[in-house]
Order: structure tokens, then C-alpha cells, then sequence
């Protein structure tokens, strides 16, 4: 590979300036820009992207809060600088026409977009197919939004194209016919070329922020800028990255050198921005951690550090092992509510993009807010969020007939009407609450402790008044009659006079509300809980205003925290493997568009180094991810080949040791474990299903509250996007091969693999993930054959159902069965293919696993049509896990089969008539905190103070 040697001049410079790595750029830039002594709000500020310019913009915010927006300098975006009014009039000063692209350079350039907005989500297949597509269309007139027809339905299926992203396909296209047919893109870079020969000229402070300057375009801005007599360039840790271990060169292509060449072609060294005297500590971590990963620095501060002097580095780091993708989820969450309780005013998540979803609906489910970051927006849906508002209001009496007004026609609520539909219902029930005076007020001055102490007296005074009703206004004024037993300096209040007088302006503004419908004061207490909490969460004091962030590496560079977590600290995740490109050379990589393989691999190690600006470091990982062996990234080996081995062992442990330790730190930080969520909820019968599923019976009985959501509400588990096997889509192919396999005339193993291998075509999945099903599916097979003689009939996917009376109701209980073995003995087995955990035995002897208890009622009720057998001989949960060829069951048969029946049919009419009466409760059943239920966070609220 091409190298070459840089030698740096000696000319310090007055224009180009460095700051140093380890340091928050965008805070330091923004305290550099104001103490120029230019007229700032004349400057022109030049940066590499959205996310640059967001940072800058919260930087300069919050040194001038007071300031208006006019004062602050004119922000622009690289790449977007064609739609800025105030470049434009430079630029045409001096036109020219624009030499017209080849069709192939506008198809490469178009899918290197498209992967720039979905790097995540690329595909090589997918990328030939699309880039024969568009340059087969551009020979002729092509109608962009009939894109998704021409796409093949092979194609489509593999990469499950959503409508967002068809969406942005499509607006992507359409730019090849603006600008006489020129794609936006190269219309930018002939923007930006334009404009670097007329910014000589402009009489302003200009600055260009950001490494970007190795790009073609930025070079001549760059080169522009020095010249003007106003300009200024300030770069970002380029002290720090200038040779590898071995003092060789760094590659004549790589992005950092051709920053650093460019740079010294201008004849100068970039001068260093002082920074702010507490920020040193973490300079110099993080030149210690550049040495340790193998760099070598020319930090003249400090040039005696060295990798075997790494106290400094050592505090405030932290490493933290899982087993698997779920301990470490559990530790990552425990982590991020200890650093809240230690005092952390922000907390930074770093994670995988396929990750984000996860973690965002387990941080919420464990009461810890979630902030939104500036490069990833969360995938917790508004839904989400509305939803869980709208179950706290529908305590309210007078909000009941509203409810069910939109429980009418449940199916509006999973579609894109759900927004419209809670906020109209949003606005019904709140009419009530326009009769108080400025209700955001209520909670100034207030804490999570007067709540209590209110919510406590409320229980106590009550006691005597449960059976009786009144109105709203008559409790409250009830209430005021009393208050005087909390008054500060009674004996049975520890109040002072502040947090006195906010409680009693809480049951006032009650004291005036409207509704004369007489309630209870139990309804009464939930309201007034409802309201605590709703506006307790609008306007929280300022002192509870810690965060945890989800991000992504580029805010490493950009944002500044108190404690960064990076998860998944595995080979593959840091640095990011390129899966598209894994068979490609690097030349066909740069003709494709994509990022050079030494660039991925420098900007993961320089995002792990600038992470060591924080306070606290923390990075953990799991020794197994989705059932793999995982081996550790790169960076961590080195640190620990570079450090003292009796130093690095106390930071090394086992996985259960390491969540142990972690598990054992919080309890003594006192965290307290996680509040109860809302009690129950209640629905009229009219919303109730009629036809009930096994699956859904059994939901039923474990946790009535995701049964509400579920079926009444119409709310699904959010999936993840992409080619990846989720426990529902393992079970569906699981279920397709069975189903095929039972019904083939040749029950052999090459009957198996054909209809396997048309399966797993079906399903799009790659030969990594067919071949580790395909080991579970021999065990499957072993099992099938072993058990199956010519006098045994075998019915797959079988289904059935039955109507039962319940008072003046009819409900029909359906099911559909696995497998079903009928045996010469007229007695009938009944087979159920789990993909996740299979049922215990005690829970089928206490009825809380019913879905085969409900099939073999189906069978001796002649309930399935193909079936006359008088009786089934047993039931068998058997779990099918991916990537393995043992096969384990829970079986129930015998007496012992029959006796739980007998409990069951007993037990069924009961469960039935609960469930039709209107006032059954649909309540949360909390389960194990280390257990994932992705409905929890609808059923918390105002649970972390």
C-alpha cells in the first residue's frame, strides 16, 4: 500500500487552530467564537453535518442564555449549502453550466446516499439489483413514485422494505431529474466549488469547523477560507492521530493523512485552543488511552506519560461482563439508575442501531427517563406515550363514557389515526380541568415527598368514608375542613410551611371543579393521584432534571456527559463490521461508494478515545450474543495487552461475578426497587372479544393487563427492521417446515432439508442462519422418527373450537394444534413446537399453562373436525432452540392428565363469567425484574422522582 512520510513545517499558525482530543469540541468552539472580539453575529461558522450544527447551536445557547437568536453566527451545513439563502447570491455572482454526470455516476452516488442514511440496513444483493434498476430506468421517463413496482418481490421481501424508507428511496430518485438532471448531491459539490471562489471575497468571520476538510469539495473551501483575511479553520484531535505504534506512516490514502497533508501544505501547525483548567484530567486520559491503543501522540504537555503509568486512566474506568444479551441489558440499566442516584446530571448510552429499540422500552420499563439524543430519535413510539396518559385518565369518573366512545371501533387505535383519535379524546376529558388557574403552577416549589405525605394522609383520614359519595368539589372541601391536622408545628405533621401551602392549593383548585356526578373516594383518590402525577411530570424542579441518553458514536465526538456507557463492546460493534462488504476489494468499495475499511476501523478507535473525555467510563459486554460465542473488541485486548497484568486482573471478571458485583454495589446505594404500575383497568363487555384463542385464554390468566392491550387496544410488540430471526419469526419457520414435513408422503431427512432449504428461501434467510436452524430441525427429526409407526396418524396444524353459554353471552373458544398423534388405541397425544421457554409442570398443575389443556377439552368435546378419538393420551410442550439439537419436553399424561382436566373444565365457566362481568379487573401482573415484558412501560407512570 502506498505510503508517504509528512513532515510538518514550523510556522505556528494565527488561523488554523486544534483542539486538543479528550476535550468537548463543540463547547470549546463555541467559547473560542465568542472571545474572538469579532461581531459574532456576523459570522459565518462552516460544519460538517446536522448533528455539528445542533451541538453548536445547545453550546452557544447555553454560554448566552439570555441572548437573542439574532446575536448568535449564521450556522451553515456542509452539503446543504445550496438551500442557504445568504450563500446563494455569492455563488451566482459568477455562473457557469454544470458538465452533465454518466448515468452509472449517478446510480453509485445515489446508493451511496441511500446507505448514508441506512448504513445499518445495507445489502450487496440488494444494492446490484437496485443499481441495474435505476440505470435500466434512466433511458427513459421514469414516474419515481411507481418505484416500488418495479422493484422484483424477491427483492422486496428479502430486504422488507418499509414505507418510510420507499419513501425516502423515492425522494432520493426524484432528484435525478432536478437541476437538468443532475442529482442534488453533485449539484452541492458544484455549490460548494463555486462558492470557494467568491468566499475570498466575502467581508465576514468565517469559520470552518470539523476534520471533514480531507473531502475533494472541503479542500478548496478550506484553502478559500485561509485566504480570506477573516477566515479560520479549527480541526478536532489532529495532535493525536498521527502515526501508528510502529512510527510507519499512516496509509497515503487515509483520511487522516490527507487532513494532515493538506494542512501542512498551507505552511503552518495548527495552534492549540487553551481549554478550561478542570478539563486537563481528561486531556490526558484520553492521550493515555490513544497510547495504550496503539497511537503514538505529540502531546507536548504532558510527554512523559507513558502505557505503564496509567493511574490516571484507571479512574473512573470500569468494565462489566455479561453472559448474554440480556444480562447485559439488565446490567446496563442497573448501571445508568446508580449514576443517576450518585449524582450524574447525564448519562450516555451507547449501543448498536439494531439495539436502540430494546434498551429504550427497558429503560422506560425500569422508571428511568429516557432523553432523546441528537443523532438517533427513539423508537418509542407517541403511541406509546399516549396511550400510557390515556390509561391513567380513564380512572377518572367522568371520563368513562369517553373511553368507551373509542373503544367502539378498536381497530382505529393501531392505525395512523391513533394520534387524532387520543388527542380528540385527550381534549374531552380535560374540558373538566379548564376551570383551574394555571394548573403548570401547582407544582412549583413542590417535591415527590409532599406527594406522599399528602397520598399517606388521604388513606388515613378516609378510612370511615369508603362506602360514602360525593362530588369532586364536595370531598374536596371536605378534605380543606381537616387539613388542619398537617398544619406545620401539629403533632402529627413534619411539613413546613412551604410544602403546607402547595398541598393545600392542590385540594383548593379540586374545590372548584364542575362535575356534580357523586363518586367515591376511593375514584376521588385516584384523581387526585392522577393529577399529582400528570403535572408533577409536566414540570418537574430544575434539581430533577437528570437524564439518560440513548447514542450513537458520532455524539461521542460532538456532546459532552458525565458517564458514557458503551454496550456491546464486541469484535463486530466496535469497530463496526460492514457485513455488505465483507467479499469486497477495497477498489470496488470506493467505486460502490462505500467507506473505506481503514477509515471504519480509525473512526471506531478515535469515537473509543474521545470517550475518555467523560468522567466515568464504563463499557461492558456479554460472552454470548444470540446464542454465539463472542470474542471481545480489539481496543479492549490491546488495553489490556498495554497494562500491568496484576492492574488489569481487578478489572477482569466472570459474568456472574461482574453482574454480581454490580447487583451488590447498587443495594448498598440504596436504589430501592421499582414502584407498583397502575392497579387495574376495567372495560365494558360490548369491547370484549367473543372468540378467544388458546394463546390468548392462557395470556389471559398470566397477565389479564398485556391481554387489555393486546386485544382491546389493539397494540402490537414493536419488531425490529431487517433480516433478523425474532423469537415469533423462528417460530413461524419452525412451524412452516413441521407442518410441511407431516404432511409429505416421504418422511426422510432428504424430504426435510428440500423442504427446509425452500423455507428458509422463503424467508430470506442467509446460510449462517439456515444452518443453525437446520441443526435444531435434525433433532426434530431424530424425535419425529423415533416416535411415529405406519399404525399412527399424524395431524399437523389441525384446528378446532367450541361455543360455551355464559349467561346470556355465547363465547367461542378456538385452537389451533401444533400436532396431534392419533394412536391405535383410539387415544390422541397433542404436540406443541416451542420456540422460547417450554411450561413447567407446575404451572400446568396450577392452570396457568392451558394452551394444550384447552386442545385435549377441544378433543374429548369433539371439538376438532378430523378427530373422534374419546380422550388424549397426554400433552407435550416440546422446545425447539435455535442452534441446538437437543430437544427438550414437558409432559403431562395418565391420571395426572386427567385429574387437571377435571380442575380446567371446572375452573373454565368461572374464569368465563369473571371475564364478562364489567367489572373485571385487566391488572398487571409484575413479574421478575430481570424478565422483559414489552408492554410494561404502558402500564408506569410517575414512578422515578
Amino acid at each position: 500500500m502506498r505510503s508517504i512520510a509528512i513532515n510538518p513545517p514550523n510556522t505556528p499558525s494565527k488561523k488554523v487552530f486544534n483542539i486538543p482530543l479528550g476535550i468537548p469540541f463543540m463547547n470549546t468552539l463555541a467559547r473560542w467564537v465568542l472571545a474572538q472580539g469579532f461581531d459574532v453575529s456576523q459570522a459565518y461558522v462552516f460544519v460538517p453535518n446536522s448533528h455539528s450544527a445542533l451541538a453548536l447551536k445547545n453550546a452557544l445557547a447555553q454560554l448566552l442564555p439570555h441572548q437573542s437568536s439574532l446575536l448568535l453566527p449564521r450556522i451553515f451545513i456542509l452539503g446543504k449549502l445550496s438551500r442557504e439563502p445568504d450563500l446563494i447570491p455569492h455563488v451566482l455572482e459568477d455562473e457557469e453550466p454544470i458538465k452533465t454526470q454518466k448515468n452509472h455516476t449517478f446510480t453509485n452516488s445515489l446508493i451511496k446516499e441511500w446507505l448514508n442514511l441506512h448504513p445499518e440496513n445495507s445489502n450487496f444483493s440488494v444494492i446490484s439489483a437496485f443499481q441495474d434498476l435505476l440505470e435500466a430506468s434512466m433511458k427513459e421517463e421514469v414516474d419515481w413514485h411507481k418505484l416500488p413496482l418495479l422493484i422484483p418481490d424477491s427483492l422486496a421481501k428479502h430486504r422488507q422494505l418499509a414505507l418510510a424508507e420507499l419513501e425516502e428511496l423515492i425522494s432520493l430518485c426524484e432528484k435525478i431529474t432536478q437541476k437538468n438532471g443532475r442529482p442534488e448531491f453533485f449539484y452541492e459539490r458544484w455549490f460548494q466549488n463555486k462558492l470557494s471562489k467568491q468566499i475570498t471575497r466575502i467581508n465576514r468571520p468565517i469559520v470552518l469547523a470539523g476534520t471533514t476538510a480531507s473531502q475533494p469539495g472541503t479542500w478548496r473551501l478550506m484553502q478559500a477560507i485561509f485566504q480570506n483575511p477573516q477566515g479560520h479553520i479549527v480541526l478536532h484531535g489532529f495532535d493525536a492521530e498521527l502515526t501508528h505504534t510502529d512510527e510507519s506512516p499512516l496509509p497515503y490514502n487515509h483520511p487522516q493523512a490527507i487532513l494532515q497533508r493538506r494542512v501542512y501544505e498551507l505552511g503552518v501547525v495548527p495552534a492549540e485552543i487553551p481549554h478550561h483548567a478542570e478539563e486537563t484530567p481528561n486531556v490526558e486520559r484520553a492521550t493515555l488511552a490513544s497510547n495504550l491503543l496503539g497511537f503514538q501522540t505529540t502531546n507536548h504537555r504532558n510527554p512523559s506519560i507513558t502505557s505503564h503509568d496509567i493511574t490516571p486512566f484507571l479512574q473512573g474506568f470500569h468494565i462489566g461482563i455479561a453472559k448474554n444479551e440480556r444480562e447485559e441489558q439488565t446490567l446496563v440499566t442497573t448501571l445508568a439508575k446508580a449514576a443517576i442516584h450518585n449524582g450524574a446530571e447525564s448519562v450516555g448510552i451507547v449501543t448498536p442501531l439494531k439495539k436502540i429499540e430494546s434498551y429504550a422500552l427497558a429503560l422506560e420499563t425500569a422508571g428511568i427517563p429516557v432523553g432523546q439524543s441528537h443523532t438517533i430519535p427513539l423508537i418509542l413510539t407517541a403511541a406509546g406515550r399516549l396511550v400510557m396518559d390515556l390509561l391513567a385518565i380513564v380512572q377518572t369518573p367522568d371520563s368513562v363514557a369517553i373511553w368507551l366512545s373509542i373503544l367502539r371501533n378498536p381497530e382505529t387505535l393501531a392505525t395512523n389515526t391513533l394520534h387524532h383519535e387520543l388527542d380528540k379524546f385527550e381534549e374531552r376529558v380535560l374540558r373538566d380541568f379548564s376551570t383551574f388557574h394555571n394548573p403548570s403552577s401547582w407544582f412549583r416549589g413542590s417535591d415527590g415527598a409532599t406527594i406522599a405525605k399528602l397520598i399517606h394522609f388521604l388513606k388515613q383520614w378516609a378510612q370511615p368514608l369508603k362506602r360514602k359519595k360525593k362530588p369532586v368539589s364536595q370531598w374536596a372541601q371536605t378534605l380543606l375542613e381537616t387539613l388542619d391536622a398537617l398544619r406545620p408545628g401539629s403533632a402529627k405533621s413534619d411539613l413546613n410551611d412551604n410544602q403546607f401551602i402547595v398541598m393545600r392549593e392542590h385540594i383548593d383548585h379540586l374545590a372548584t371543579w364542575k362535575s356534580e356526578s357523586y363518586i367515591t373516594f376511593e375514584n376521588f383518590e385516584k384523581l387526585l393521584n392522577y393529577i399529582l402525577n400528570i403535572f408533577h411530570t409536566q414540570a418537574p424542579p430544575a434539581s430533577k432534571q437528570n437524564h439518560v441518553f440513548l447514542l450513537d458514536p458520532l455524539d461521542i465526538r460532538l456532546l459532552q456527559f458525565d458517564t458514557i456507557i458503551l454496550t456491546h463492546f464486541n469484535d463486530g460493534h466496535w469497530p463496526r463490521r460492514d457485513k455488505a462488504t465483507f467479499w469486497l476489494s477495497e477498489k470496488q468499495k470506493q467505486e460502490l461508494g462505500f467507506i473505506p475499511s481503514d477509515a471504519t476501523i480509525g473512526q471506531s478507535a478515535h469515537d473509543f478515545l474521545r470517550s475518555f473525555s467523560c468522567k466515568n467510563v464504563i463499557v461492558t459486554r456479554s460472552t454470548f450474543d444470540q446464542g454465539n460465542p463472542t470474542d471481545p473488541s480489539p481496543w479492549l485486548l490491546r488495553l489490556e495487552a498495554n497494562s500491568p497484568h496484576e492492574i488489569w486482573e481487578a478489572y477482569h471478571a466472570y459474568p456472574k461475578q461482574a453482574l454480581k458485583a454490580w447487583s451488590d454495589y447498587c443495594q448498598a446505594a440504596h436504589l430501592g426497587a421499582p414502584k407498583p404500575p397502575l392497579p387495574s383497568l376495567q372495560c365494558g363487555i360490548r369491547h370484549k372479544p367473543k372468540i378467544i384463542s388458546a394463546t390468548r385464554l392462557e395470556r389471559l390468566i398470566q397477565n389479564p393487563f398485556q391481554f387489555f392491550v393486546t386485544q382491546i387496544l389493539k397494540i402490537q410488540e414493536l419488531q425490529p427492521f431487517g433480516n433478523i430471526i425474532t423469537p415469533s419469526r423462528y417460530g413461524d419457520i419452525v412451524h412452516s417446515i413441521m407442518d410441511q414435513f407431516a404432511k409429505h408422503p416421504d418422511r426422510n431427512w432428504e424430504a426435510t432439508e428440500h423442504i427446509a432449504n425452500d423455507t428458509f428461501t422463503h424467508f430470506s434467510l442467509n446460510s449462517v442462519q439456515a444452518s443453525r436452524i437446520l441443526i435444531t430441525l435434525k433433532g426434530l427429526y431424530r424425535k419425529f422418527i423415533a416416535e411415529i409407526f405406519d399404525s399412527t396418524f399424524v395431524l399437523s396444524e389441525a384446528e378446532g373450537a367450541i361455543e360455551l353459554s355464559v349467561g346470556e353471552h355465547t363465547l367461542t373458544l378456538k385452537a389451533k394444534a401444533d400436532r396431534i398423534d392419533i394412536h391405535p388405541d383410539q387415544t390422541a397425544t397433542i404436540i406443541d413446537y416451542k420456540t422460547g421457554m417450554i411450561p413447567t409442570q407446575k404451572s400446568i398443575h396450577n392452570l396457568e399453562s392451558i394452551q394444550l389443556l384447552l386442545e385435549a377439552l377441544l378433543i374429548s368435546h369433539k371439538g376438532f373436525a378430523d378427530i373422534t378419538v374419546p380422550r388424549p393420551r397426554a400433552i407435550e410442550y416440546r422446545q425447539a432452540k435455535i442452534g441446538s439439537p437437543i430437544i427438550k419436553s414437558t409432559i403431562v399424561s395418565g391420571e395426572k392428565l386427567q385429574t387437571i382436566l377435571n380442575d380446567f373444565a371446572q375452573m373454565l365457566p368461572n374464569l368465563l363469567g369473571n371475564y364478562l362481568n364489567d367489572t373485571f379487573e385487566f391488572s398487571y401482573v409484575h413479574q421478575d425484574r430481570n424478565s422483559y415484558n414489552p408492554f410494561a412501560h404502558l402500564a408506569r407512570y410517575g414512578e422515578f422522582e
